[in-house]
């Protein structure tokens, strides 16, 4: 599942998409992923992503949200 994930998330950055499109999609694919270590390349991949959005209100955005949807486990912690 997490290379499926991956590979979604960089159709969302290449899609002509806006930026709040792309912050949006990137967001919604984290968000129903779960809390599991198999996840963690998807996550890793997302914030990535996020913090290549040239818009910077999206990125900020983008990262707050983030932040509030990243598994608060010892496995996701590097990512804090």
């Amino acid at each position: 599942m997490p290379n499926s994930t991956i590979e979604r998330l960089r159709a969302v950055i290449e899609s002509g998409s806006n930026q709040k499109d792309k912050r949006t999609a990137i967001t919604s694919l984290l968000s129903g992923l779960p809390a599991s270590k198999e996840n963690l390349k998807a996550f890793e991949a997302a914030l990535v992503l996020l913090e290549q959005l040239e818009n910077i209100e999206e990125r900020q955005n983008g990262i707050l949200e983030f932040n509030h949807i990243l598994p608060k486990t010892e496995a996701f912690s590097e990512l804090h």
